[in-house]
């Protein structure tokens, strides 16, 4: 290892309104369209992403994946 540390951040990537009502405890709000406004935040970390489905969260991990962040879902879905 480098020496750098690398920080697990949970983001929940659905809208404001679904993770007001039910969202994981420590995981942040970044709309899956609101991703590109984000990304200094975003590097460095690994980024474990999540969705009702899974769709919007596999979208976010191919698009972060694709500007060099370490990206992953940690569920298919969060119904």
């Amino acid at each position: 290892m480098n020496g750098d540390v690398l920080l697990n951040l949970i983001v929940n990537v659905r809208g404001r309104e679904e993770y007001v009502q039910s969202r994981i405890k420590g995981a942040i709000n970044i709309p899956l369209f609101d991703l590109k406004y984000h990304l200094g935040l975003l590097k460095g970390k690994k980024v474990l992403l999540y969705c009702n489905m899974g769709h919007r969260s596999k979208m976010a991990a191919e698009y972060l994946r694709g500007r060099g962040i370490d990206a992953d879902v940690i569920s298919p879905s969060i119904s």
